[in-house]
């Protein structure tokens, strides 16, 4: 008997220990920080062996640009980017390739924890969630661990996401409060990927003219920046064969200076866009149709997500000032991630490191919902995402069938299904709480 008691007191002692845990700050930062060490260590190790993923191709026209060479023409002649990204790494292009990696890689690490902890702990405040400072480190411990292989690739090739994830956290914190800001975030981020041009019609549909201006005034700015060190000349020649690239990518006729972009047909390329465009060449369409259904679908999509907001008597993308606005923004911001994701030129799956934005959003709105349908129903929409970039598994054996998901978009859909539901809960979450 006194065994059997003894058995019992350490089966009752685990849900206690489990209780603390989960209560505790301390495990959850510390769960955030073994994540963080655990993504970027395998790119440090490879980085050490001197291979240092597509950061080579940033390192070499950085170093062109810091010796006056051509920094489209450098290294493997990859680089593809706005000459802004090179004029920003000369500093690291004065320390050997795979210690500036190295160093690249921690400073990814760094920015992207800390605009996930700013995130959440924004969203925490405007869904009041209980325990601040808890919820927020709860909240950016899942969602870095629901994106974690995409985190890890991120961190491990080398790659610009973790400033466009700082970029777009500042974005969403400074809309309404500081304007001028929320604008030069968008104007710098758009000069390292276009996608961050989505916000400037999203501010002027929205009413928010002053953060609509500062974004293209911004984006020139940080255009011609570089033309400080290299020249004006020099700077637009730099430009011209950015720009290229992207007529390139899209199909339109460009000169022989042109940046080496993929074509948006390109087979890693898991949006929508890239799914019609293959479909039309394919089957010997023309192109205009291929915009045609692109402008179709995304027009449904959005529509779709205002019908389901407008059911709950929630307004989507209208003007609103004040704080009792900022849940819906929130929801608004997601959706463009989503949508820019989704319908962009070229978004390969490595892209999805912007969606732990996304997940971290609807993390809060999980904690927030009080209906456990809804709350379920979401928790299904997350694991649907999360299945859809993630899966079916690479190198088992069934990699025509892995290429053929990504081909067909099949991650893009599934985005789009998430976003509707996570619109759903949304609205219905604010319009409960609009009745209290």
């Amino acid at each position: 008997m006194a065994q059997n008691h003894r058995a019992v007191g350490r089966f009752a002692i685990a849900p206690d220990v489990f209780r603390r845990v989960v209560a505790s700050q301390w495990a959850w930062a510390g769960a955030i920080m073994l994540l963080a060490v655990v993504a970027v260590l395998p790119g440090a190790s490879r980085a050490l062996r001197n291979k240092t993923g597509d950061f080579t191709h940033f390192w070499h026209a950085a170093s062109a640009m810091l010796n006056g060479d051509d920094i489209y023409a450098a290294g493997e002649g990859r680089y593809v980017y706005p000459p802004l990204l090179a004029f920003i790494l000369q500093p690291l292009a004065m320390l050997p390739e795979r210690i500036a990696a190295i160093i690249w890689m921690i400073v990814s690490t760094a920015l992207l924890v800390t605009a996930l902890l700013i995130l959440s702990s924004e969203l925490a405040v405007r869904w009041k969630l209980q325990n601040t400072s808890l919820a927020a480190l709860r909240i950016s411990a899942i969602a870095l661990a629901l994106n974690f292989d995409k985190i890890r690739s991120l961190l491990s090739l080398g790659q610009t996401d973790a400033l466009m994830l700082v970029a777009f956290v500042c974005i969403f914190i400074c809309t309404d409060s500081k304007p001028l800001l929320a604008g030069l975030a968008v104007g710098a981020s758009a000069n390292l990927k276009y996608l961050s041009l989505i916000f400037v019609p999203y501010f002027a549909i929205t009413g928010r003219y002053r953060a609509a201006g500062a974004s293209l005034v911004f984006f020139f700015a940080f255009l011609f920046l570089p033309a400080v060190r290299v020249g004006l000349s020099q700077d637009v020649d730099y430009l011209a064969t950015a720009l290229g690239g992207v007529a390139k990518m899209v199909g339109a006729r460009s000169t022989s200076t042109s940046a080496d972009i993929f074509d948006v047909t390109w087979n890693r390329s898991i949006s929508i866009t890239s799914t019609m465009f293959r479909f039309s060449r394919a089957s010997g369409f023309p192109d205009w149709l291929a915009i045609a259904l692109i402008f179709i679908l995304f027009s449904a999509v959005v529509a779709a997500r205002v019908a389901v907001w407008r059911r709950q008597s929630v307004a989507i993308f209208a003007p609103r000032a004040g704080v009792e606005s900022n849940p819906v923004v929130t929801l608004e911001w997601a959706a463009l991630i989503v949508l820019a994701l989704a319908f962009s030129p070229q978004t390969t799956l490595r892209h999805t490191a912007l969606i732990t934005l996304v997940y971290a959003i609807a993390v809060a709105l999980v904690f927030t919902v009080r209906a456990r349908k809804a709350q379920l129903f979401l928790i299904c929409a997350i694991a649907l995402l999360v299945g859809a970039l993630n899966l079916p598994p690479y190198g088992i054996g069934i990699d025509e069938a892995v290429w053929t998901w990504r081909e067909i978009g099949g991650p893009s859909w599934c985005a789009c299904l998430f976003l509707l539901a996570l619109g759903w809960v949304g609205s219905k979450t604010l319009s409960v709480r609009t009745k209290e």
